[in-house]
């Protein structure tokens, strides 16, 4: 029996942009979820900080038989990253996200050498598609499109701004406490177009999982590569 698979979405967003993989997933007849953190999507409770969504994700957690697959996207992935410890879970997959190592936080993610190295030239800024007012951020959707959903069609992009949702920023200067991978088999995907965090630090932070992969997408492969990522998790969860 395959294992249930829980999703986590990232900043910025709810956890509608997982209906594809949810449906697709079911289709194959394996259980999964894609929770709301706090705040965000169809949660109505305050934002808590890093912390608190990885609180939050735990409680989910409890609720769920094992053997779970625990997925992150994105900022999920520094929540899966501490909550992927649970004893439910027996597998960490982060998709174009931050699995963080001591001492890093999704500002700091990476190491500093090969960091501080890194070519960004024709790369779009991304605190250009953010209002920032009181330490809370939003996206603004048409200066977002380049950089959160460069490679969406029209129907992709018009949908996903009727999901976004507030992010407060002092999460990404927190560290999640807690280090899944480290114990946990676990499994990074690198999203080779993304434009919202730098191919190259997801190729530094796949270097401490398990396995990796790379594609040829942007930093949402659950839409434009639905398929493919139903059955890249698919197959993750058959085999734990």
């Amino acid at each position: 029996m395959a294992a249930t698979v829980v999703l986590v979405h990232g900043a910025f967003h709810g956890s509608g942009y997982w209906a594809p993989t949810l449906k697709g997933l079911a289709n194959l007849g394996i259980n999964a979820l894609a929770p709301d953190l706090p705040g965000r999507g169809a949660d109505t409770r305050p934002q808590p900080d890093l912390l608190g969504d990885i609180a939050a994700l735990t409680e989910v957690l409890d609720g769920v038989p094992g053997p779970i697959v625990l997925v992150g996207h994105s900022y999920g992935g520094a929540v899966v990253t501490g909550a992927g410890l649970h004893p439910n879970v027996e597998h960490v997959v982060v998709l174009a996200g931050y699995l963080l190592e001591e001492g890093e936080t999704i500002n700091t993610a990476g190491v500093v050498g090969e960091v501080e190295g890194i070519d960004h030239t024709g790369r779009p800024n991304l605190r250009d598609a953010l209002s920032i007012e009181d330490g809370v951020a939003t996206i603004l959707p048409e200066p977002a499109r380049p950089i959160f959903y460069s490679d969406f069609d029209d129907e992709q992009y018009a949908e996903i701004i009727t999901m976004l949702s507030p992010q407060r920023l002092d999460s990404f200067n927190q560290h999640p406490g807690k280090y899944a991978f480290y114990e946990k088999k676990s499994t990074f995907l690198v999203c080779n177009n993304d434009m919202v965090i730098h191919p190259h630090i997801q190729r530094i932070m796949a270097r401490r999982t398990t396995r990796a992969a790379a594609w040829d997408c942007g930093h949402f492969p659950m839409i434009t590569e639905a398929d493919k990522t139903v059955r890249f998790l698919a197959k993750i969860a058959g085999q734990v």
